[in-house]
């Protein structure tokens, strides 16, 4: 193992993060092919492709913002917020090679880190964003859903009320999640 780090920390970055890009192309490679191979290794994965991200044709920069979706998601049930905000941030670094609807999570989650990582003012400048961007009704529902609890967290109950206005204005009553 040390005979390994010694190597590795002898290499210039680049080649550091060509042999992380390599590593992390041949783990999708390999875990597509194996049933739960992602779900128990996605964080080695997910560290050896944002680290050589730079390396990684678009194909695989979609996949990885996917993958940060994923890691971000799980770190932050686990209590992580400031770990799943350096997630989210990284997918959102390639989130326009993702589907739509990858897309507008990853920006969703990264409000919502944000505002759980202590930011509140980052995260109302992307919930505005959110807002602003959103037409789909039920995508705009849930930036609502998600918005408005966070708003009561930091004691923002008129802020919280006005959006819940809204949100009766353009949807009306509606069930509980």
């Amino acid at each position: 193992e040390r005979i390994r780090k010694a190597a590795y920390q002898s290499m210039e970055a680049p080649i550091q993060k060509r042999l992380h890009a390599y590593a992390g192309i041949h783990l999708l490679e390999f875990g597509s092919r194996e049933p739960g191979y992602f779900e128990r290794h996605l964080f080695k994965l997910v560290g050896h492709l944002n680290s050589g991200r730079e390396y990684l044709e678009e194909l695989h920069r979609s996949r990885l913002a996917a993958l940060n979706l994923q890691a971000g998601t799980q770190t932050l049930a686990g209590g992580d917020p400031e770990s799943a905000l350096s997630l989210f941030r990284a997918g959102l670094l390639d989130s326009h090679l993702c589907d739509t609807q990858t897309e507008f999570d990853l920006k969703l989650q990264t409000a919502r880190a944000e505002a759980l990582s202590g930011s509140p003012a980052a995260s109302e400048s992307l919930f505005r964003d959110l807002y602003a961007r959103t037409s789909d009704s039920e995508l705009r529902l849930s930036v609502y859903r998600t918005h408005i609890p966070l708003l009561t967290l930091y004691n923002r109950y008129e802020q919280a009320l006005e959006r819940g206005r809204k949100a009766l204005e353009e949807f009306g009553p509606i069930e509980a999640a």
